[in-house]
């Protein structure tokens, strides 16, 4: 699996140069970036600085710091495990005009599964996140498969297009993540 992911890193606008993992104690790290760095923390809570931008993290966070970039981590109590993804920016090479399909291909491989109408009940949980193209939550509630679900007889639907959904770069994942909160905090203090 993960080799498909370096094919697509090498294949994009960048080339992944190394890939770190480090477990941190709770203490004070510095380092500076020698490239460009995706900082992924997955367990874990840590003060964290970039270039004197302060975050608190906790957890999964996703942060970004340019080559030169002076990284400060003061771990918590319970320390923080974390992988530094470095890379390099590169030109693409010309006639690649197969590279968002292939992209698609490699990111979209077995992570869609189709479900008949009859088994919805079987998957569907308290909330609902679908990916449908040009779908609202009043036809949903038309539907006599789909309207008899709680999620749907409550609104507690989130329906976003297949362009919006299918990316897993850290960024976009970032993005969708803090997306689905702020949908999840609205709909809880509704009740």
């Amino acid at each position: 699996m993960w080799n498909d992911y370096y094919i697509l890193w090498n294949y994009a606008a960048v080339s992944i140069t190394d890939i770190r993992y480090m477990e941190l104690e709770a203490y004070e790290m510095k380092y500076k970036f020698p490239t460009s760095t995706f900082v992924l923390t997955f367990q874990g809570e840590a003060g964290v600085m970039i270039d004197n931008q302060t975050y608190e993290v906790s957890r999964f966070y996703v942060l970004h710091g340019g080559k030169g970039s002076k990284l400060v981590i003061q771990a918590g109590e319970a320390g923080l495990r974390l992988y530094y993804l470095m890379y390099k920016a590169n030109l693409p090479s010309g006639g690649r005009n197969d590279l968002g399909r292939l992209i698609k291909e490699i990111l979209m491989k077995d992570q869609l599964v189709e479900v008949s109408s009859e088994a919805i009940p079987e998957f569907a949980g308290d909330y609902i996140i679908l990916t449908a193209d040009n779908l609202t939550l009043e036809e949903l509630k038309s539907k006599p498969v789909w309207s008899s679900l709680d999620a749907v007889k409550n609104d507690r639907v989130f329906i976003w297009s297949p362009d919006r959904s299918w990316y897993f770069d850290p960024i976009a994942t970032l993005d969708q993540t803090e997306e689905l909160a702020a949908w999840f905090t609205k709909i809880s203090e509704q009740k």
